[in-house]
Order: C-alpha cells, then structure tokens, then sequence
C-alpha cells in the first residue's frame, strides 16, 4: 500500500482517503492533519523532549521544524519502497 502524503492521517470512518480529497463526508478543513503533518509532528515531539530547555533559545529558529520535515519526507519515501 502506497503512502501518500497528502492523505489524512486519521480519516473520517465511512469514507475513504480519496472519497474525501473528492469532497464527501466533510469539508477539508476539518478532516484534521495529513500523514506527511503528523509523521512531522511526532519527530518534531520527539525532538523537543530530548533537548534541554536552555539550548533552545540558541538554536536556528527554524532548525527543528525543518529537520522534523525532512524525517517525515524520509519516512514516507522509506514506506514507499517496494519489497
């Protein structure tokens, strides 16, 4: 199964990821975070719980939202590989 970024992490039941991108069931918004934004979101987490509270006020203001990305990136394109 392909994992496609775009795509809700967790879909409204009853309806499928593309039934929903077409539309049906609800409106986008409110559908909640695609995977590339939640795989994003839990190294983003991940990240901010190993590093000390002082050493954040030091770092590249946008060096853990990017690194974050790029992991998510790396994960969808690691899933997407055939076996």
């Amino acid at each position: 199964m392909k994992t496609i970024k775009e795509h809700y992490a967790f879909p409204l039941s009853g309806y499928s990821a593309k039934q929903i991108e077409l539309g049906f069931g609800a409106s986008p918004w409110s559908t909640g975070l695609t995977k590339r934004e939640y795989f994003a979101l839990e190294v983003m987490q991940s990240i901010l719980s190993t590093v000390p509270t002082k050493d954040l006020l030091y770092t590249v203001e946008d060096l853990f939202p990017r690194v974050a990305v790029m992991y998510a990136d790396m994960l969808i394109k690691e899933l997407n590989k055939d076996e």
